[in-house]
């Protein structure tokens, strides 16, 4: 039997990403706005399996209005670069 997930599937720099053991990743611009438009604001919740992720750039998207708790889950991570956005709060593990 098939199961019906909820998400969308996984976004293709996410899945790239995870499949060629990235340490960086960036999002960024009018196909990041997009994909967040689809997935109601949210980012892909993969994206926070990416142990290795050492650098993050989630940039230019007016759609990112939130960064879930759920990036403290990127130990590795010592960049995160969030500019040109609809942020108005962050986490408090940030």
């Amino acid at each position: 039997k098939s199961q019906k997930t909820k998400q969308t599937k996984m976004w293709p720099e996410i899945k790239a990403a995870s499949e060629e053991n990235k340490r960086e990743l960036s999002l960024t611009g009018e196909k990041f706005n997009e994909q967040l438009t689809k997935n109601d604001g949210k980012l892909d919740a993969s994206l926070f399996e990416l142990e290795k992720l050492n650098f993050l750039s989630l940039t230019f998207s007016s759609s990112l209005v939130k960064i879930p708790e759920e990036i403290q889950r990127l130990e590795n991570l010592q960049t995160l670069l969030l500019f040109g956005n609809s942020l108005t709060s962050l986490p408090g593990k940030i």
